[in-house]
Protein backbone atom coordinates (compact mmCIF):
# COMPACT_ATOMS: atom_id res chain seq x y z
CA UNK A 1 0.00 0.00 0.00
CA UNK A 2 1.46 3.03 -0.99
CA UNK A 3 1.00 6.10 1.38
CA UNK A 4 1.71 9.91 0.27
CA UNK A 5 3.94 11.69 1.70
CA UNK A 6 3.65 13.98 4.91
CA UNK A 7 5.84 17.21 5.09
CA UNK A 8 5.18 19.94 8.17
CA UNK A 9 6.97 23.44 7.67
CA UNK A 10 6.18 25.00 10.97
CA UNK A 11 5.38 29.24 10.10
CA UNK A 12 8.13 30.41 12.05
CA UNK A 13 10.46 28.59 10.12
CA UNK A 14 8.85 29.49 6.80
CA UNK A 15 9.01 33.39 7.87
CA UNK A 16 12.50 32.99 8.43
CA UNK A 17 13.55 31.41 5.12
CA UNK A 18 11.64 33.81 3.44
CA UNK A 19 13.69 36.47 5.07
CA UNK A 20 16.60 34.99 2.94
CA UNK A 21 14.34 34.31 0.06
CA UNK A 22 11.33 36.86 -0.77
CA UNK A 23 7.81 34.89 -1.65
CA UNK A 24 9.44 31.62 -0.26
CA UNK A 25 6.49 31.85 2.04
CA UNK A 26 3.67 32.52 -0.83
CA UNK A 27 5.16 29.44 -2.49
CA UNK A 28 5.27 27.53 0.14
CA UNK A 29 1.52 28.38 0.75
CA UNK A 30 0.10 27.01 -2.78
CA UNK A 31 1.99 23.21 -2.53
CA UNK A 32 -0.78 21.02 -1.05
CA UNK A 33 1.49 18.36 -0.31
CA UNK A 34 2.69 20.79 2.86
CA UNK A 35 1.03 21.19 5.74
CA UNK A 36 1.64 24.38 8.47
CA UNK A 37 2.77 23.99 11.90
CA UNK A 38 1.43 27.15 14.44
CA UNK A 39 3.50 27.96 17.41
CA UNK A 40 1.09 27.06 20.04
CA UNK A 41 1.54 27.88 23.56
CA UNK A 42 3.08 25.10 24.83
CA UNK A 43 5.79 25.72 21.88
CA UNK A 44 6.70 29.29 23.04
CA UNK A 45 8.81 28.83 26.40
CA UNK A 46 10.72 25.70 24.84
CA UNK A 47 11.67 28.06 21.15
CA UNK A 48 12.00 31.36 23.71
CA UNK A 49 14.71 28.94 26.01
CA UNK A 50 16.27 27.86 22.76
CA UNK A 51 16.91 31.13 21.04
CA UNK A 52 18.08 32.70 24.67
CA UNK A 53 20.87 29.43 23.86
CA UNK A 54 21.23 30.62 20.44
CA UNK A 55 19.20 28.80 18.39
CA UNK A 56 17.66 30.81 15.38
CA UNK A 57 13.72 30.64 16.21
CA UNK A 58 13.24 29.23 12.60
CA UNK A 59 15.27 26.21 13.30
CA UNK A 60 14.01 26.35 17.43
CA UNK A 61 10.42 25.80 16.08
CA UNK A 62 11.52 23.03 13.72
CA UNK A 63 13.41 21.12 16.34
CA UNK A 64 10.21 21.50 18.64
CA UNK A 65 7.92 20.29 15.50
CA UNK A 66 10.20 17.08 15.47
CA UNK A 67 10.21 15.94 18.82
CA UNK A 68 6.57 16.80 19.33
CA UNK A 69 5.26 14.92 15.52
CA UNK A 70 8.00 12.54 15.01
CA UNK A 71 7.36 9.46 17.19
CA UNK A 72 9.73 6.41 17.69
CA UNK A 73 9.43 3.50 15.04
CA UNK A 74 8.58 5.56 12.55
CA UNK A 75 10.02 6.39 9.23
CA UNK A 76 9.46 10.10 9.42
CA UNK A 77 12.42 12.36 8.94
CA UNK A 78 13.48 16.39 9.08
CA UNK A 79 14.65 17.70 5.71
CA UNK A 80 16.95 20.78 6.40
CA UNK A 81 18.92 22.56 4.04
CA UNK A 82 21.13 23.70 7.14
CA UNK A 83 21.59 20.01 8.58
CA UNK A 84 24.44 21.18 10.78
CA UNK A 85 22.41 23.61 12.40
CA UNK A 86 20.57 20.18 13.94
CA UNK A 87 23.13 17.62 14.33
CA UNK A 88 23.17 18.42 18.22
CA UNK A 89 19.89 18.27 18.85
CA UNK A 90 18.86 14.71 18.84
CA UNK A 91 16.58 14.91 15.84
CA UNK A 92 16.40 12.72 13.14
CA UNK A 93 16.86 14.45 9.41
CA UNK A 94 17.78 14.15 6.09
CA UNK A 95 20.30 15.85 5.04
CA UNK A 96 19.43 17.43 1.37
CA UNK A 97 22.86 18.68 0.38
CA UNK A 98 24.22 15.29 -0.14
Amino acid sequence: MRRDPHLWAPVLSVLEADAEHPGLAEHVGQLEAIHTLDLDYPAMPVVARMRADGVPAGIAAAIHAARHLLHPGTDALMAPVTPKSYETHRVPYLDLNR
